[in-house]
């Protein structure tokens, strides 16, 4: 599916307008941006100047910059892409109960088997800042676990037996699957 340009939501190759099928596929933007039979030649995506100074496609801040974003949305897009990035390896649900999924990513902890060999915490800020050969090495000495089995484990609710387990079960599937 081809992606616009300026609002980056996916439209279809194909669709159906006035009873005819219209191929899209060489469309830079969707038909909300750039309605069909306008004939648009404009760089939508591009930064618009209001009163001087540039705007966000994103989020329609002013910037000073030469850019079509400012650079709180550049950074935001960054982390959502290494977040991903993370989870796309790890997967998005709790190693313990199973819970959580795409749209739950944000409730998913990564807690450090060895805090003496934590190097650095797997925030989203401190995950954007280093390398991906350093995250990934981080991410390694961690098991992915929700908000509430993080808590019970803290607690002593959950016994380190399992912890430690259920770590030796999951990266060894890891390894063998996505980390070749």
């Amino acid at each position: 599916m081809p992606t616009c340009k300026k609002c980056q939501s996916p439209f279809p190759y194909r669709i159906l307008i006035g009873g005819r099928e219209r191929i899209l596929s060489s469309r830079k933007y969707c038909l909300e941006c750039s309605p069909f039979g306008t004939h648009n030649r404009r760089k939508l995506h591009l930064a618009v100047i209001r009163n001087g100074k540039r705007v966000c496609v994103s989020c329609g801040k002013e910037h000073g910059k030469n850019r079509p974003t400012c650079s709180s949305c550049q950074i935001a897009r960054h982390r959502r892409r290494v977040r991903d990035a993370i989870h796309k390896i790890v997967g998005d649900y709790c190693w313990i109960c199973n819970y959580g999924g795409p749209d739950k990513v944000s409730i998913l902890d990564f807690h450090h088997m060895d805090r003496s060999k934590k190097t650095f915490s797997l925030s989203t800020a401190n995950t954007a800042r280093y390398s991906w050969r350093t995250v990934l090495k981080e991410v390694q000495k961690c098991i992915v676990l929700c908000c509430r089995c993080h808590r019970e484990f803290e607690h002593g609710l959950i016994p380190q037996d399992n912890i430690d387990g259920v770590y030796e079960k999951e990266w060894t599937k890891l390894r063998r699957s996505k980390l070749k």
